[in-house]
């Protein structure tokens, strides 16, 4: 169960801002998350980045392998070489851990928003999306850390529907709904997976795992559509304003420049010798 919502919440939160398609489950020893989005296979240094990471750590675990091997080898007792494994482990697990903390190659390091914007998060969350925070409670429960971890990148998104409420509700509401249908795409591909996974699956229960992704994948596709809808009507509205204007402008072009000149003209006889200077008539009168 743990492992399932780890899976769901990686695979929607590495996605991309917009819940992206979703990562193929990797073990935890690899950086290396495989993407649909064509975006990311254009990424090439991020790619690269990512690669030699992943080699690195095979490297290592590599090299971990063979001295164990090797003192296997030597006469040493199984036990023994056990033991080394295990103390050692831990070690490179951790390493693992500090070395995917840090941004890849050319992208930037994610900054956490303050406590009280992490609790806005949360409350917005409980607040819209009952299903996930639900599954973050769990999750929790399970493992404090790795939940934090999760909470930390899944924030920026929700920040970006929550500014989207409240500049425009609407707005707000179809983004909140791209999102909900992002996570509802995750889990049934999730689902999908242990069901042409599993040895024990039926050609039912196969069926009806494909029938849920495809009605998650149309959701999922729908509320993006609805999302660029919406923002090229708000566009088109934005230029069509903006040529009013500059019709407007266009119309009122000699009205303006003479205007201008005027103001210019009379500025410069103010300040003309023995022309009528306003502030000087004003100071006058007051010795007066």
């Amino acid at each position: 169960m743990r492992n399932a919502m780890i899976g769901l919440m990686m695979g929607a939160l590495l996605a991309g801002t917009a819940l992206g398609q979703p990562d193929e489950r990797q073990p935890a020893s690899s950086p290396l998350r495989v993407h649909d989005d064509v975006e990311d296979h254009d990424n090439t240094d991020s790619l690269r980045a990512r690669l030699e990471i992943s080699i690195e750590r095979g490297e290592e675990q590599l090299a971990r392998n063979r001295a164990a091997l090797d003192r296997l080898n030597d006469g040493e007792s199984p036990a023994s070489v056990l033991r080394a494994m295990r103390t050692e482990w831990p070690r490179g697990r951790q390493a693992d851990e500090r070395r995917s903390e840090q941004p890849a190659r050319g992208e930037r390091p994610r900054e956490e928003p303050p406590r009280e914007r992490m609790d806005e998060i949360r409350a917005f969350i409980s607040e819209h999306i009952p299903e996930l925070d639900k599954k973050m409670h769990m999750l929790a429960e399970q493992d404090g850390p790795i939940a934090d971890r999760i909470m930390g990148r899944l924030a920026p998104m929700v920040e970006e529907v929550m500014r989207a409420f409240d500049e425009d509700r609407a707005f707000g509401r179809l983004k909140l709904e791209e999102m909900r249908s992002g996570l509802g795409f995750v889990e049934a591909m999730r689902v999908y997976r242990e069901a042409i996974g599993s040895e024990s699956s039926t050609e039912v229960s196969r069926t009806a795992a494909t029938q849920k992704l495809r009605k998650a994948a149309e959701a999922r596709f729908d509320a993006q559509m609805r999302v660029r809808e919406y923002e090229i009507t708000m566009l088109t509205e934005r230029l069509l304003e903006m040529s009013r204007t500059l019709s407007k402008m266009r119309s009122d072009r000699n009205d303006e420049i003479e205007q201008m000149i005027s103001a210019a003209d009379g500025l410069g006889k103010a300040r003309r010798p023995g022309g009528h200077d306003p502030v000087r008539s004003e100071k006058a009168s007051g010795d007066d």
